[in-house]
């Protein structure tokens, strides 16, 4: 019987992915590690809330739909501006106070 099963997840059109883990007994896990393609191999993202989930999550839902590079803008509480270079990558962005 398998106990546990690691697996790999992400949109071939970003840079992200997430190693997963799934259990069939003794409870979840719990536990996700985002890694992010680099041009040498996959680099660990070492605190990936500093990123923040809404950022990653746009990106990834922009780039499913459009070819990079992009500018990614969201408008809530907050309005962010994200850039997305060729290699689809987060390069960097701006928050500003919202509308």
């Amino acid at each position: 019987m398998v106990d546990c099963v690691l697996y790999f997840e992400g949109d071939p059109n970003t840079s992200y992915r997430l190693l997963r883990a799934a259990k069939n007994r003794f409870g979840a896990t719990n536990e996700i590690g985002v890694f992010e393609m680099m041009g040498r191999g996959l680099a660990e993202v070492e605190n990936p809330s500093q990123t923040g989930a809404d950022l990653v999550v746009g990106c990834v839902a922009a780039l499913r739909e459009h070819k990079p590079p992009l500018i990614v803008i969201d408008m809530g509480t907050a309005t962010t501006m994200i850039v997305v270079d060729k290699n689809s990558a987060m390069i960097g962005g701006c928050i500003m106070p919202g509308v």
